[in-house]
């Protein structure tokens, strides 16, 4: 009886080793898919629940704190190091 060829069983343990793989990926992004749409609903529920009186509110608590016309602060310049050929070169 012929012995297998080792190229074959490794091509084909690879096969199933990504075919596994992308299944996963696919469970994976529709449990995302799953948990978005929830939060969503769960989203609606919520807006759905709040009456006119408290949105008004709620907004007009918001806008105190955080006036529409005040900027946010400043974001300083990312900084780069120099090349660590010319560190320590005058």
């Amino acid at each position: 009886q012929a012995q297998p060829d080792p190229q074959a069983e490794l091509a084909k343990g690879l096969t199933d080793e990504a075919r596994a793989k992308a299944s996963k990926a696919m469970a994976d992004t529709e449990l995302s898919l799953a948990k978005a749409e929830q939060a969503r609903a769960e989203m609606i529920k919520t807006l759905t629940e709040i009456s006119d009186p408290e949105l008004a509110g709620a907004l007009n608590t918001e806008q105190q704190i955080r006036p529409t016309s005040q900027p946010g602060p400043a974001m300083a310049p990312p900084q780069v190091a120099p090349p660590p050929a010319e560190q320590g070169m005058p």
